[in-house]
């Protein structure tokens, strides 16, 4: 299980380095969902897609190793991403990443920061369900991205950039509270 949680961390980071490669916004969210397609096909473990679980079949310690291996795996992602840009002498395309890394953490507060995670929680919930078509799955997370909402797993990848800034975790822990509330507030009882 941790190292399926590893890989959709991976391709969650990876839908972040993708979507920021291509140019028009649009296409670039499309390529992002591509990566949460993989996951529920293939059944990958994916914290916000847990929350809908937990205390049922998923306990909270559970809950807790699965977001460590996703946060690992988009970890993992932005370090060989930034070297692929690095080797690729895309300093362009580096900075703006990080730019929006420093946005994305110190341009909002707790509050904001929980209430977008909530938002993206309850979707991403939708958007995870067995039954819940993967068209609708995809339109939920280009919800999220238009939106702008947070999502713990993809600030993951964003996070690594600002991995010495004791604010940027403080302002990360209001996502991953948001996402865990938004998630079990809209969680079903059977679907």
């Amino acid at each position: 299980m941790w190292y399926n949680a590893f890989i959709a961390g991976i391709l969650i980071g990876l839908g972040c380095l993708v979507s920021n490669l291509i140019a028009q916004p649009i296409i670039g969210y499309c390529c992002f969902a591509m990566g949460l397609m993989y996951i529920r096909v293939a059944k990958l473990p994916l914290t916000t897609g847990l929350t809908q679980h937990l205390g049922e079949t998923i306990n909270f310690k559970t809950w807790c190793k699965v977001l460590g291996c996703n946060m690992l795996g988009a970890f993992a992602a932005s370090f060989f991403g930034m070297l692929f840009l690095v080797v690729a002498h895309n300093y362009e395309l580096m900075d703006k990443m990080a730019a929006l890394s420093r946005t994305k953490f110190m341009d909002a507060n707790f509050l904001q920061l929980l209430l977008s995670g909530a938002f993206c929680g309850i979707l991403m919930t939708i958007a995870t369900y067995k039954r819940t078509p993967l068209y609708v799955s995809i339109l939920c997370v280009m919800t999220f991205l238009l939106a702008g909402f947070n999502h713990c797993i993809a600030d993951s990848f964003y996070l690594f950039m600002q991995i010495g800034n004791w604010y940027a975790w403080l302002m990360f822990i209001a996502v991953v509270i948001g996402n865990l509330i938004g998630g079990y507030v809209i969680k079903k009882e059977e679907y």
